[in-house]
């Protein structure tokens, strides 16, 4: 019975610890939100179509998202008059959101950029220059007509509820 309890208290908690990774690199055309080794949603651009693909261990798809919806039927939708309910909106403070902010955790940061304007790059060299610093990123300037954006952001469902709650 302990075993039991164990394994569905382990089941329920997992995904409140299993990190959650936000993926983006240029180079490999690579935009992909992804939930620890579960489940994965990247967005492709395969023959001017933007692309959804989702992958689990059991389970793909592969959505187009510009593609036409041949089955979908225009019904016309009736006007219902309601009388509208005062509802107290739920609002956030400042302070906790950014409290949720400061939960995520920035794996890989990497920036090459070139506006192909010399003059423009010649202006943002000191102002990158200076977040590199600041920041310790690698944000850099070219003057080759390079670009190249690689970035890996980790987060959790915990520490985004502690920060909401305790913060």
């Amino acid at each position: 019975m302990i075993w039991l309890l164990l394994i569905l208290i382990t089941v329920l908690t997992y995904p409140l610890f299993a990190p959650f990774y936000l993926e983006i690199d240029s180079t490999k055309g690579l935009f992909r939100l992804r939930f620890h080794y579960i489940i994965s949603a990247r967005i492709l651009l395969e023959n001017s179509s933007l692309i959804l693909e989702i992958k689990s261990p059991i389970w793909n798809k592969r959505i187009d998202l510009l593609a036409q919806n041949e089955r979908k039927k225009t019904i016309p939708k009736k006007k219902v008059l309601e009388k509208k309910k005062d509802r107290k909106s739920f609002k956030i403070k400042f302070s906790k959101i950014k409290a949720m902010l400061r939960t995520f955790k920035v794996n890989t940061f990497f920036v090459n950029f070139d506006s192909n304007d010399v003059l423009l790059n010649a202006k943002l060299f000191p102002v990158f220059l200076g977040l590199r610093i600041y920041t310790g990123k690698e944000l850099h300037i070219n003057f080759i007509g390079e670009n190249e954006i690689k970035i890996e952001i980790e987060n959790n469902l915990a520490r985004i509820i502690w920060a909401f709650i305790f913060k």
